[in-house]
């Protein structure tokens, strides 16, 4: 019996407090480790000057107002109607009084509004 009983305490001793002193001694070289590891990091790492102004940020190039733009040259001609010959203008016109007689056919407008709209989008008003 007391030979079992050594087995016994044989094995929790090298299943328990073995692993544990183990670990104990393995707990101050590896915080050892990282220390010596950190400043070995340090020693490799440039030198920067963290106090240094950062720089100005770039502002954006100040936009013209209507107001303030140049009127005294034309603008580029459409090209569309230089190809096409279209006058986008009489197209659009066109486009206005077909929908103003839709509206008259559908009920949404009476005859005198009618008559008022289709006058003006045909004097260009």
């Amino acid at each position: 019996m007391e030979g079992i009983a050594v087995i016994v305490v044989l094995i929790i001793v090298t299943r328990v407090i073995f692993p544990m002193l183990k670990n104990m001694a393995g707990t101050k070289s590896t915080a050892q480790k990282e220390a010596h590891d950190h400043a070995a990091e340090q020693r490799r790492a440039p030198s920067v000057d963290l106090h240094r102004p950062a720089p100005a940020a770039q502002r954006p190039a100040p936009t013209v107002h209507t107001a303030q733009r140049d009127f005294s040259a034309p603008e580029a001609p459409c090209i569309v109607c230089e190809q096409t010959g279209e006058d986008h203008f009489l197209r659009d016109k066109a486009r206005r009084i077909a929908q103003l007689d839709e509206w008259l056919k559908n009920g949404l407008i009476d005859r005198n509004e009618y008559r008022v709209m289709k006058d003006r989008y045909e004097r260009g008003i």
